[in-house]
């Protein structure tokens, strides 16, 4: 299964993840592309959790969605609470220092087998 959002403008009281949780898709879904979608801040506390319960992610995609160094340490929690197999991780034009690399470590050593590059 795969979801994909794309950029979209105007209310945000409403994550993508909601759309995911109302369509009951989150732990089966394989690819997840929110590239291009402006998320909050607060909705990367909803992502890591959303990421630590799927069990068939392969493919995420959140470049380009304002992503800071908290948002991302978000992100990398979650990747190392998962059992998915996440194979590809695109963080790419967001901007996130040095303090997002302890977690990207420790999910790293979790999707160590899987991960192909990010």
């Amino acid at each position: 299964r795969k979801l994909s959002f794309r950029h979209t403008r105007g209310d945000q009281k409403n994550s993508p993840l909601d759309a995911l949780e109302s369509l009951n898709l989150g732990t089966n879904l394989e690819v997840l592309d929110l590239s291009s979608v402006r998320l909050l801040p607060e909705f990367y506390l909803s992502i890591e959790s959303f990421i630590g319960r799927t069990r068939r992610l392969n493919n995420l995609n959140l470049s380009m969605c304002g992503a800071n160094t908290e948002s991302i340490v978000h992100i990398f929690d979650g990747l190392a609470q998962t059992e998915a197999p996440v194979k590809m991780l695109n963080l790419g034009s967001n901007y996130f220092g040095d303090a997002a690399l302890t977690s990207a470590v420790s999910a790293l050593n979790n999707l160590s087998s899987t991960l192909k590059g990010f």
